[in-house]
């Protein structure tokens, strides 16, 4: 999770790698961007940063 003073640098991430979060259950994390809607098991998941 990032800090809340920590700049996000969205500009220099990849479109395709960036995601919004609809929700965190105990083991995946239901995300969609312009591709379309993805579950993903969070022990998969390699780097995520997210902000509130």
């Amino acid at each position: 999770m990032a800090e809340r003073e920590e700049p996000v640098p969205c500009q220099e991430i990849p479109v395709d790698n960036l995601f919004v979060m609809l929700d965190r259950s105990d083991s995946y994390l239901s995300l969609y961007n312009r591709e379309g809607m993805l579950s993903l098991p969070e022990g998969e998941a390699e780097l995520v940063r997210f902000r509130e």
